[in-house]
């Protein structure tokens, strides 16, 4: 991990192995690991729900505390950093897995991510304190441009809404 993780140039990896529960089992153990969740969310117009923050679109997600499903942190984040409620869980939209550094420790954050939908038409409100520049709703016709400027694990998730939306 520690040669991957100080190469900068090196974005993503890619790791093949024949137990695919096992390699991830291995793999968690060179981390912290925490679970969050988050959502995208879409409105009655058919748009997304988008932050920018550190100079990257993102989608809000918080950690899991104890004794709390998955649902519950990605709501309550988005309300929290953005205002933005009334949010009904259309459908879980699976997981994604990103590494980071806190405390110079390694960090691998699972977060389970939600199509979330609001009918009610609210103009967000970005949370200050949380250093939140941008936050926006994204009209469906504008989403390849800010898909070029946000994570690859928030692709995933994009990626994950456009096949479960085909198959409706």
């Amino acid at each position: 991990i520690e040669n991957f993780t100080n190469k900068q140039h090196l974005h993503v990896g890619f790791i093949y192995y024949h137990d695919i529960e096992m390699l991830l089992e291995l793999f968690k153990k060179q981390f912290v690991c925490l679970q969050a969740a988050g959502g995208l969310v879409t409105n009655q117009r058919n748009e997304f729900f988008f932050f920018f923050l550190l100079g990257v679109y993102d989608l809000h997600k918080g950690k899991i505390v104890p004794n709390e499903t998955a649902e519950e942190p990605a709501q309550r984040e988005i309300f929290e950093e953005c205002g933005i409620d009334h949010l009904t869980i259309v459908r879980p939209l699976g997981s994604t897995f990103h590494t980071y550094r806190l405390n110079n420790e390694a960090v691998l954050k699972e977060t389970h991510w939600f199509h979330m939908h609001t009918t009610i038409d609210q103009k967000p409100t970005p949370q200050a304190s949380e250093n939140i520049a941008v936050a926006r709703w994204i009209d469906s016709r504008e989403m390849e441009q800010f898909a070029s400027r946000t994570y690859e694990s928030i692709k995933e998730v994009l990626s994950s809404f456009r096949q479960a939306s085909e198959k409706r």
